[in-house]
């Protein structure tokens, strides 16, 4: 006795399975190339931040070198009486050596001085935009400091931005490090920071303080 199958409900069932496993396969498509693209523009947007941020960098070269640090040069200056001199026809004895050694060491004074003047270029420069509140305290994980935050400068186009933060903690933390500025680079959501740090140095005479980087 032969069993007559419904040929119509089979069909009709495999098409209904059929349309469901192409709209299961055609929404993780969909969902893969969205996440790639997601991912590609979270690339993106990181280079252009990272870029922003490092451009913030050389502004902040641009600053140290137009601090005018010549204006605090009495900070600066050895007075004649720091220098021990010796005689042309004698040769100098250690303790000679070790004394003038000493008067090129920089002071606390010296980097007080050095930051004061940085500051001062910053706010004067029409390049930059300062808050009122200006060389505000902090307090990080580390110790304590001054800081000075300048409004965000446009980078491009696009909404991307870069904010330069100087600051300097008001303990020594490295003997090679007076102040440092963090630059961080923005757009949208997302950011990246670089950081510099600055030495204030005295020049072979002694009678000038330098700020390297």
């Amino acid at each position: 006795m032969k069993i007559l199958k419904n040929k119509k409900h089979v069909n009709g069932f495999t098409f209904i399975l059929a349309i469901t496993f192409l709209s299961v396969f055609a929404a993780l498509v969909v969902s893969m190339a969205t996440a790639n693209s997601t991912t590609l523009q979270n690339q993106r947007d990181a280079r252009t931040a990272l870029s922003a941020a490092r451009f913030g960098l050389e502004i902040s070269k641009y600053f140290v070198q137009q601090c005018d640090i010549e204006a605090n040069s009495a900070n600066f200056k050895l007075k004649n009486s720091d220098i021990h001199e010796t005689s042309a026809n004698s040769k100098p004895k250690n303790s000679d050596i070790h004394e003038n050694s000493a008067n090129l060491k920089i002071k606390n004074s010296d980097i007080h001085a050095a930051w004061k003047s940085l500051c001062d270029s910053i706010i004067a420069s029409p390049l930059a935009v300062v808050p009122a509140n200006n060389d505000r305290q902090f307090k990080d994980d580390v110790t304590t400091g001054k800081e000075l935050v300048i409004a965000p400068f446009k980078y491009g186009s696009g909404g991307v931005t870069f904010t330069l933060r100087f600051y300097k903690y008001n303990q020594v933390i490295d003997p090679n490090i007076s102040f440092s500025v963090e630059s961080t680079g923005s757009i949208g959501d997302l950011s990246r920071t670089v950081a510099m740090d600055f030495e204030v140095v005295r020049d072979i005479s002694g009678n000038s303080v330098l700020i390297k980087y």
